[in-house]
């Protein structure tokens, strides 16, 4: 029989998949836009015009697969490379889109084949897409909080001694949570950022997140070490998307409510 911290450990980490899966859903759609966009500037540039859209996806993702700079033996996997395209995740192939033992090779036939200026811009985005999705994230992650929080015993919620999610944001104008998280996150947005961006770099750095082309500065770095060193993760660079649910809870249950919480003393 399964203890209850570990039923709570495992009920929280699938509170925070939606998070994830949103997350895995914003990567793939950037790396088609970028493939439409290469497709475009092949077309601009081809006198001829008769350019087959179909056939030219396939050749530009049979590039990828190639990994030509790349040190796997006889290039990537084709399902995998489509399932990351296509935004689909296999258990035993890419249960985090990345598959992690492998990840830095798929990074780098995607950042070459595709034109991204890093692999940071590939997982995560430049900093003006992700001031675009970060409203969205941020409810994502208090809704989670909700989640976890409502479905645990009253009894479990009082021995760990947790703050309530629904507590905290009723600090914040509106009728009911989702108008609450809304102002919240319009009064903490630069704080939620600057904590995202910590987070998402594996830095903790508080200056210069920004610089002319819109990805973060990856010369501004103030070392951190983490205990466990992952193979799609690069520290002080870019955070993979191994066990993202479970990082993405950790960061809920500490810089969401530092956030929060700060956004209330500001306002008193």
């Amino acid at each position: 029989m399964k203890s209850q911290i570990r039923i709570a450990k495992e009920a929280r980490k699938k509170a925070f998949e939606p998070v994830m899966r949103k997350i895995f859903e914003l990567c793939s759609d950037r790396i088609n836009r970028r493939i439409d966009l290469i497709l475009r500037t092949v077309d601009d540039t081809n006198e001829t015009q008769n350019h087959n859209e179909k056939d030219a996806r396939a050749s530009l993702k049979y590039k990828i697969i190639e990994n030509k700079e790349g040190k796997l033996a006889g290039g990537l996997d084709e399902d995998v490379v489509s399932h990351i395209i296509d935004g689909k995740c296999e258990p035993r192939r890419n249960l985090y889109l990345f598959p992690t033992k492998s990840a830095k090779e798929y990074y780098a036939a995607f950042r070459g084949i595709l034109w991204f200026d890093g692999v940071y811009e590939i997982l995560w985005g430049t900093v003006t897409e992700i001031t675009t999705y970060l409203p969205i994230i941020f409810q994502m992650l208090c809704n989670a909080e909700i989640e976890e929080q409502d479905n645990l015993p009253s009894n479990s919620k009082k021995n760990n001694k947790l703050t309530d999610i629904r507590q905290v944001l009723s600090n914040f104008e509106g009728n009911g949570t989702d108008e609450q998280i809304n102002h919240a996150y319009k009064k903490v947005s630069n704080l939620f950022f600057l904590e995202w961006m910590k987070f998402t770099t594996l830095r903790s750095d508080e200056r210069k997140f920004t610089i002319a082309d819109g990805s973060p500065n990856p010369t501004v770095v103030t070392p951190k070490t983490i205990k466990t060193r992952i193979d799609d993760t690069e520290e002080n660079q870019y955070r993979g998307f191994y066990q993202l649910n479970i990082r993405l809870s950790e960061f809920a249950n500490n810089q969401l409510y530092q956030v929060l919480t700060q956004g209330i003393m500001e306002s008193l």
